[in-house]
């Protein structure tokens, strides 16, 4: 019954003790009924070995909710022995735990503490599961604490978390309970404020907001006092970072410290910041000046009447800003000593605005409304020109109308060139004022040209846009003075030569030959097809591995960067004729078995010169005789070899051979 830990251990041990082990009788003479149903009728059991099966078994099949409490009566007896025992157990089942209850969480500025209430419902927990993500998918982590709190921590400030969390235990889990938060945190300490003095009672005070800490910050207190002395007078602001403090002491020295606030409460105080009210008031703001065109045409002239008000001490200076009409930014001029002043280097034709302010030596004041002109028209800006060859001989100018007409209407544009190596510029063309290319022509080819196009108005012409382009090459011409001749012929070759000369062309197109190309072919009819071979920038070519005695026509054409010139007339030239065979090698020679007066002699065939071997010779002698000596000469035939018979038994014999063509004999 260990698993039944709502049953009483000591009702198990009396029913073992007292009624079961202390019997003589075996358990199947006892009759064990159960009645689990509070008035319901009793229902007798099947006599089993164990009664601790009885009861677990017929106990949980008699509970149908969890938490029911269950009045159960066990009835023991043997009739034989005329004994009964009747047996009451309160019982309680639990299941699966309840809900928890009271979820709660406490969030800080990197983490999330909650707590929450065990349940009421159902069996006492083991333990609990907690799981959180940024959305309701519950994805970025979880915990299996055993009490009723948790930490969550290594969180993102700022980011809103979904949390849920229910109790386990061994008979199941309960329901989800779920709670959000965002981690988040008192705002951080503001950095100290500046304070800039706006008059003799006001002070400017402007800080930068802090870290908020994961809650937006919804106000700030400021908190100020004359330096060094107490207390505080505080201010509560709204979200803005910036306060204009008034009703303050002239010429005095205060201390001012910014105080942020968030849900989550007030960051500390901030350092201190601190500025002094002015010993004088600012000058009263000016009227607008008085602006006129200056005598050239990017000035203007610029006028103004001192302020009403000095703010107490004499005016020291004059401040005065300028823009263009339209633009954001201001160039500022400082330290004027007079009411006037000449703006240059302004643009022409181009709309100012002028503002002027009075300083008093102790503050200044603020600038006065604008004054505006328009400078005079000026010279028009320069176009945008691209040059690029059309050929050999022209150029294209092509041009884009500039920013800035200087004011007045473009009436045209002037086009002019010059050869990079001339200083004199040549006026090609002014073009009406919507054109915007031009063509100049007769111009030398391969020759790099400066171009320049200027702007043409009523106020004269612009500076030149100038580019650079090199007219196109040709093609070489054609070599020149193109001869071939034939190679002699040593003893023994079997191939012919030619060698082919020529010059460079009279023209090589504006650019360096890069190579040469020789072709050649046999002259024969019909002609047979060219053979060409790559010469590089030679200008002679020696060609192998010709026919003997036969007639062969050669050509060349150069090239450079901008292609192949023609091909120039052939010239033709005969190959030599055939020469003697080449001197052979010596001959092998053996003994003839069997016959002591003989010997065989074999060669190779040599190099033919050119024409058919027509017979071999071959001649022998005694050895280490004069060489004055007579030879005995045979003639061979074609064969390669010959047996040589009634010689000398024992003597050493010199044999040579020879081989003879049409050309005669080596």
């Amino acid at each position: 019954l260990t698993t039944w830990p709502w049953v009483e251990q000591a009702v198990a041990r009396a029913i073992a003790t007292d009624y079961i082990a202390d019997r003589a009788l075996p358990l199947s003479a006892w009759d064990i009924t159960l009645d689990a149903d509070r008035d319901g009728p009793t229902r007798d059991l099947a006599k089993q070995a164990d009664i601790r099966t009885i009861l677990r078994t017929n106990i949980d099949t008699s509970f149908d909710r969890v938490g029911e409490v269950l009045s159960v009566r066990h009835t023991i007896q043997n009739p034989a022995a005329n004994q009964r025992t009747v047996l009451t157990l309160l019982a309680v089942r639990f299941g699966p735990p309840g809900p928890i209850g009271n979820l709660t969480a406490t969030p800080s500025i990197t983490s999330i503490a909650l707590t929450w209430e065990r349940p009421l419902d159902g069996q006492r927990p083991t333990g609990y599961e907690v799981e959180w993500g940024d959305s309701v998918s519950y994805a970025d982590g979880s915990a299996t604490p055993s009490i009723t709190s948790y930490t969550i921590t290594g969180l993102t400030t700022g980011t809103r978390y979904y949390i849920r969390v229910r109790a386990v235990n061994g008979r199941g889990r309960g329901s989800w309970a779920t709670v959000e938060a965002v981690p988040s945190a008192i705002p951080a300490r503001p950095a100290a404020p500046t304070v800039a003095a706006l008059s003799r009672s006001e002070l400017r005070v402007s800080w930068t907001a802090p870290a908020a800490n994961g809650a937006a910050i919804t106000a700030y207190t400021l908190q100020y006092r004359v330096t060094g002395t107490m207390p505080w007078s505080t201010v509560d602001l709204g979200d803005a970072t910036s306060y204009d403090l008034a009703g303050l002491t002239r010429h005095t020295s205060y201390d001012v410290q910014i105080r942020a606030t968030n849900a989550r409460g007030d960051s500390d105080w901030s350092p201190t910041g601190t500025g002094t009210t002015l010993a004088a008031d600012p000058p009263s703001r000016m009227a607008a000046p008085t602006v006129v065109r200056g005598g050239a045409n990017a000035e203007l002239d610029v006028s103004w009447v001192a302020p009403s008000s000095t703010g107490g001490p004499a005016i020291a200076s004059y401040d005065l800003r300028y823009q263009r009409t339209g633009a954001s930014g201001w160039t500022e001029i400082t330290g004027i000593s007079g009411l006037s002043r000449t703006l240059t280097g302004l643009a022409s034709n181009t709309g100012y605005n002028v503002q002027v302010r009075a300083d008093n030596g102790v503050v200044v004041g603020d600038w006065s409304p604008s004054g505006s002109a328009t400078t005079a028209p000026g010279l028009p800006g320069s176009p945008t020109i691209a040059l690029s060859p059309l050929s050999a001989d022209s150029i294209l100018f092509q041009w884009a109308p500039p920013d800035n007409d200087g004011g007045s209407p473009i009436t045209g544009y002037r086009v002019e060139y010059r050869a990079r190596s001339s200083d004199d510029w040549i006026e090609a063309q002014v073009t009406q004022a919507n054109a915007r290319r031009f063509t100049v022509s007769g111009l030398r080819r391969a020759t790099l040209y400066d171009g320049r196009v200027s702007t043409i108005t009523a106020v004269g012409d612009s500076t030149p846009a100038t580019a650079s382009t090199t007219t196109h090459a040709l093609a070489p011409t054609v070599p020149l003075t193109l001869a071939v001749s034939a190679v002699a012929a040593a003893d023994g070759d079997e191939t012919r030569s030619l060698t082919v000369t020529w010059t460079a062309p009279g023209d090589n197109g504006g650019v360096a030959v890069t190579a040469y190309t020789l072709g050649y072919r046999r002259t024969q009819t019909p002609a047979a097809d060219w053979i060409e071979v790559d010469a590089g920038t030679a200008l002679t070519l020696t060609i192998d591995d010709l026919g003997v005695r036969l007639e062969y026509e050669a050509r060349v054409l150069a090239t450079n960067a901008i292609g192949s010139g023609p091909w120039s007339a052939p010239v033709t030239a005969t190959t030599a004729a055939a020469v003697v065979p080449a001197r052979m090698e010596a001959p092998g020679v053996s003994g003839i078995e069997g016959d002591v007066e003989g010997l065989d002699v074999s060669w190779e065939e040599p190099p033919d010169g050119g024409a058919p071997i027509t017979r071999y010779q071959y001649r022998y002698r005694l050895a280490d005789q004069n060489p004055a000596a007579s030879w005995t000469t045979r003639n061979g035939g074609l064969n390669l070899s010959r047996r040589i018979t009634g010689l000398t038994q024992g003597a050493t014999y010199e044999i040579e051979v020879r081989a003879r063509n049409s050309a005669g004999v080596q």
